[in-house]
């Protein structure tokens, strides 16, 4: 622990207090009033040093407040207009002799590293890192209205290949992997009261489907002759659905009767619905589920005997129209502001049980198709409606049934009337304007640049340890900071993979494959050989284990071995992060910071890592992980006073210039703050609420994707000013790509109600006034 500065009576305080303000109030003059005065000073200035000489009084060392260090003074102290916060605990931050400038490095040129020969997964890691977001498609196909038979009479292949399309009395080909009409054929069977208006791919299959009220026909690929037919009963055809197993076809008529059969059309089976109308329904990817609106979402199930089985999931609806869309692993009812979602959900032991979430949504989507990007889950392209500072806009963006996150959106001149997808979601198909356009997108773009994960394990799975630490090199040479991260942010990913996969693999044990044994032989061999990204890696993989077996509970719930195991573990850690912190002039940013946190974990004392924080700011200004460990340990709960933790947030977060600065103590104290168990009003009073927004509002702005922490920021600023004093910051959020908040129904996180609602208003409001 920290020594404490012995306690000084009252008198004695106001009279230190009033020379102090006076000692302000010369400076101020010396320097001019209308400048900054920062808190940092050069390590080379002469600093005189200021001694606490006042004796502690009786009275003082014998009240209920002796041993707590705070009550020596009463903070903020305040005299006139001068407030002096109470000074920050670390002693690094005021080792710098002026403020980190970083706010260039957000529109900085990018360094080529030809020399390094990557390898093709490293060469998509920086790109998916660094390459500018979409905003535009590329059209392949475009066809005039005059050129088909309606709003049904045109589909996509699942594999993005191929548009068929009804025109008159011919079916029209066009190949989209070389954007080209390949040719027509005339219409097979005989369609004597009128030309039909529906045509679908028979799942993965070459054949389709064409159909009007009056019968449906299955015509094949191949000799475009009628294979099977089936009998309607003249109720107009408002959707059909196919599953891509060429097993099942789905019909929903005008009048709201539901259909089922098999897509050989030998039957055709209506689908009890008790009497309830279905307004929309979609078919889910494996055709095992009819998933229907009836006035609230309804599933129905297809068992292999033909039974037919339904569940009602009881949720009404807050938006005006609804829309189902199936999928294979999620399916969506959009509803407006609040899309509902049902998510199957594999356990540990096999078994597979599906979720009801609602999501929170700003853009409201109003179409949606399904797209897979992992085998067995699904995402969705959507098209929705956002509300920028130049108004109301309709866009095109991927949207998570689970995380709620959200793409860089494709901004369209106008809303759609009809959405198809390509099942690896890089093809889409729009109805505009009476005119089918197909386009090639790329796919699930995002702020955060999600993909950059996966890539690392990639680089880890199937490359030489020596292309990773080439990779390695290749951030190290730049200084862009954008949404994926800064340089060292980013190295710090690339090297946990390497641990998280180093601690799955040992942990699979008997149980690994052969290529899976391989990769964790080389992962030990590299670690081996001694270098300093290997020693790092383990070091923060031994860091894991360490509180593997403590676990996250409280002292009391942590059993003896758990304590033994932790320490031990994490002294394995210290020796081995030590190693490559001492003998390297630039360590690994992953070194320094889990040092930093093995330290605090073993001694409890700040102090003891003043010099390896500073080491590591020097270093790496644009990595926080250290600073984020001190924080944490200011918690009360930890071993922090009262004011220690937004002191040092603030503090810290000073060392920066302009936006850079914001973002730091935004962050810093959304991440912190929320774990705080006692936060007094004192504290409460020295939280810069202007400051925590505009962090917010710079995330938004430059398109950083919104964490946790940006939402709790949020959270502390509607808890002190009100929510209608964030209606700027909400106004740039409804613009920007970053995580939306969910609340699952068993899990009630990241879920703020009227924080939530009072953006969606707005957009509400803006959709009224135009009409």
């Amino acid at each position: 622990m920290r020594q404490r500065q012995p306690q000084r009576s009252t008198a004695n305080l106001k009279r230190s207090h009033l020379a102090f303000v006076a000692v302000l109030m010369l400076v101020g003059l010396a320097i001019g009033c209308d400048r900054v005065i920062h808190h940092s000073i050069s390590r080379e200035a002469n600093v005189t040093p200021v001694e606490w000489i006042d004796p502690v009084t009786d009275s003082v060392a014998e009240s209920p407040d002796a041993n707590n260090a705070s009550a020596r003074y009463q903070w903020p102290l305040k005299e006139g207009n001068y407030v002096v916060s109470k000074p920050a605990p670390m002693g690094y931050l005021n080792e710098f002799s002026k403020p980190f400038s970083m706010d260039e490095r957000f529109e900085a040129s990018l360094v080529k590293c030809s020399d390094l020969n990557l390898n093709a997964t490293a060469k998509a890691f920086l790109t998916e890192a660094y390459a500018p977001p979409p905003t535009e498609m590329q059209l392949l196909v475009e066809v005039a209205k005059t050129d088909f038979n309606g709003a049904g009479a045109f589909d996509l292949s699942t594999d993005g290949e191929r548009l068929i399309v009804l025109n008159g009395d011919e079916v029209v080909l066009y190949n989209l992997s070389d954007a080209k009409r390949v040719g027509s054929f005339p219409l097979p069977g005989d369609w004597p009261n009128a030309a039909p208006d529906l045509i679908r791919f028979c799942g993965e299959s070459n054949d389709f489907l064409i159909g009007s009220n009056q019968k449906l026909c299955r015509v094949s690929g191949r000799t475009g002759a009628v294979v099977a037919q089936a009998d309607l009963h003249g109720d107009p055809i408002e959707q059909c659905e196919t599953d891509s197993n060429d097993r099942v076809v789905a019909l929903l008529t005008s009048s709201g009767n539901l259909f089922y059969g098999d897509l050989q059309l030998k039957k055709i089976t209506p689908i009890d619905t008790g009497e309830r109308f279905v307004k929309s329904m979609g078919l889910a990817k494996d055709g095992s589920q009819i998933v229907v609106d009836v006035g609230g979402p309804f599933v129905f199930n297809l068992e292999e005997e033909g039974e037919v089985t339904s569940k009602d999931l009881f949720h009404g609806y807050s938006g005006k129209q609804q829309t189902v869309v199936a999928g294979d692993s999620s399916h969506l009812w959009l509803d407006g502001h609040h899309p509902k979602v049902l998510h199957r959900n594999v356990d540990s032991e096999g078994e597979a049980t599906q979720k009801f979430s609602i999501a929170h949504c700003y853009w409201k989507p109003s179409l949606a198709a399904p797209f897979s990007v992992v085998e067995g889950y699904n995402s969705f392209v959507a098209v929705g409606r956002r509300l920028t500072r130049q108004g109301l806009q309709w866009i095109l963006f991927d949207l998570g049934p689970v995380n709620h996150a959200y793409s860089y959106p494709i901004v369209l001149a106008e809303k759609p009337m009809r959405l198809l997808c390509s099942d690896d979601g890089e093809v889409v198909v729009l109805l505009q304007n009476d005119r089918i356009k197909a386009y090639r997108r790329q796919v699930w773009k995002t702020p955060g640049r999600w993909r950059l994960s996966d890539l690392g394990y990639q680089l880890v799975n199937e490359s030489p340890m020596r292309e990773l630490e080439k990779l390695h090199e290749a951030i190290g040479r730049q200084t862009r900071i954008n949404g994926a991260g800064s340089p060292s942010e980013l190295q710090y990913l690339l090297l946990t993979r390497v641990s998280y996969r180093w601690l799955y693999l040992e942990k699979q044990g008997d149980q690994l494959s052969d290529k899976e044994r391989q990769v964790l032989e080389k992962i030990k061999q590299w670690h081996q050989q001694g270098g300093a990204l290997a020693k790092s890696a383990n070091g923060f993989r031994l860091r894991r284990l360490a509180w593997e077996a403590r676990g996250t509970g409280t002292v009391d719930t942590v059993s003896a071995q758990g304590f033994e195991t932790f320490y031990e573990k994490n002294q394995q850690a210290e020796e081995e992060l030590a190693e490559v912190v001492e003998q390297i002039d630039k360590p690994p940013i992953l070194a320094l910071s889990t040092l930093v946190a093995v330290r605090l974990d073993l001694e409890h004392e700040l102090h003891s890592i003043n010099e390896l924080a500073k080491r590591t700011v020097e270093l790496y200004p644009d990595h926080l992980g250290a600073a984020g460990e001190i924080a944490f340990k200011l918690l009360p709960q930890w071993f922090g006073e009262e004011g220690d933790l937004i002191s040092f947030a603030t503090a810290h977060a000073n060392l920066y210039q302009g936006q850079y600065s914001d973002m730091v103590y935004t962050r810093l104290m959304g991440d912190s703050l929320p774990h705080h168990m006692n936060l007094t009003a004192r504290e409460r009073h020295t939280i810069d609420t202007d400051r925590l927004s505009r962090g917010v509002v710079s995330i938004a702005e430059h398109e950083f994707p919104m964490m946790d922490a940006h939402w709790h920021a949020l959270d502390i600023v509607r808890g002190i000013d009100g929510v209608p004093a964030l209606e700027g910051t909400f106004r740039r959020l409804i613009e920007s790509s970053g995580t939306i908040p969910l609340m699952r129904l068993e899990r009630k996180s990241w879920f703020f109600n009227d924080l939530m609602d009072f953006p969606k208003k707005m957009v509400d409001a803006a959709e009224l006034e135009e009409g």
